[in-house]
């Protein structure tokens, strides 16, 4: 959730750094020297770079290794996943883990907001009844987190950080190298509370995404961000239910339950695995319950920010359907033979959905060739 305050700013906390890996001694028997990569070699200024998948060093752009630790040089798509790698996320070992999220929080930035607001305050007339006053015009500073994706200055973050009141508001980044960069937006989708920006730097190692659709209840996740005014923090927790809906706070649901700790200025940041690919954008968490963190998974982040980067925006069909999954309430109600799909449970007047002739009780199995198991994929279909 993202912190606001009139005249002042919230950032946020980060444990110690984790320390540094060991250099292994090399062998004993000298080989020689495989020829050089003309491509190996520090990039000017202005160059297209690729950033080291294992130690996050920036290398010119067609690069095979990289030039600090030798690792093998891939391109980061930021339109699709990456893959797994056959591995068990059961098999990391803490200090692989570790090593993950480290590099991981090399990729968030501290996203500054600075806009005008219109305030009216009450006030109590000569007959004791309460009025307001005129608009009062009143700057308001606000903070968040993002990270990079793709390789070319692309953060996303969320919408009510971006774009917190629907006014022309002035956007800074804070890197983790102390610098700080102006950035535009490129699209906003407030349906999904999603928005992407835009820097002019090459310097930010992106982040990968990884399919959400591969999570399972109880997988380690990391919650990474700038809450409550005290630097960088990066916080434990665990998948504690997957694709909820109906909690009223963004138009398009389908969230990541964690326990993972989630607060002002927490908005925005990635939650990622052990691997310290994304697997979700940090959007909402509840303080009057511990372990309520909420997250937009990465299957809808990434779609959406790829809309966002083409075309600015993000524009939905409309139905006009009320669905619901498929529970043993719904066949008990509409006397169902089995729970699955979505059941209609109603249809709005004059939509397109009551022109195709759709009615309460009826049952949605699969739309274009996807299985039906939540409104999410009828909204996004």
């Amino acid at each position: 959730l993202i912190a606001t305050a009139i005249g002042g700013a919230l950032c946020a906390w980060m444990g110690p750094p984790a320390p540094a890996r060991a250099q292994l001694a090399p062998p004993p028997a000298v080989m020689p020297a495989p020829p050089p990569d003309p491509g190996d070699a520090p990039a000017p200024s202005g160059t297209p770079v690729v950033f080291c998948p294992v130690c996050g060093a920036q290398n010119r752009a067609g690069s095979r290794f990289c030039l600090k630790d030798g690792a093998p040089l891939r391109a980061i798509d930021p339109t699709r996943f990456e893959p797994d790698f056959a591995r068990d996320p059961e098999t990391y070992s803490p200090e692989e883990i570790q090593q993950a999220v480290h590099r991981a929080s090399q990729s968030l930035v501290r996203v500054r907001v600075k806009t005008t607001v219109s305030l009216k305050y009450p006030v109590a007339g000569k007959t004791g009844r309460i009025g307001w006053l005129e608009s009062v015009e009143e700057e308001a500073r606000l903070v968040g987190s993002g990270f990079a994706v793709g390789g070319a200055g692309e953060i996303v973050t969320n919408a009510h950080v971006a774009d917190p009141f629907g006014t022309q508001a002035e956007i800074a980044v804070d890197t983790q190298t102390g610098q700080s960069y102006p950035a535009r937006v490129v699209g906003v989708d407030h349906a999904s509370d999603l928005a992407l920006l835009k820097v002019e730097t090459g310097s930010l190692p992106p982040l990968s995404w990884a399919d959400s659709n591969a999570l399972r209840l109880g997988d380690e996740t990391w919650a990474i961000g700038y809450p409550l005014n005290v630097g960088l923090t990066a916080t434990r927790g665990t998948i504690s239910s997957l694709g909820r809906m109906r909690t009223g706070m963004n138009q398009v649901e389908n969230f990541l339950h964690s326990d993972a700790f989630i607060t002002h200025g927490n908005s925005g940041g990635p939650l990622v695995d052990v691997t310290g690919r994304v697997v979700g954008v940090s959007d909402m968490g509840f303080h009057q319950a511990k372990g309520q963190g909420y997250s937009i998974p990465s299957a809808m982040a990434r779609y959406v920010t790829d809309r966002l980067r083409k075309f600015g925006k993000y524009e939905r069909g409309f139905l006009g359907l009320h669905v619901r999954p498929v529970d043993a309430e719904s066949v008990r109600k509409y006397g169902l033979k089995r729970t699955a799909g979505v059941v209609v449970e109603s249809v709005l007047e004059g939509s397109p959905g009551e022109r195709a002739g759709f009615k309460p009780g009826d049952v949605l199995f699969g739309i274009n060739g996807r299985q039906a198991v939540s409104s999410y994929l009828i909204q996004e279909a």
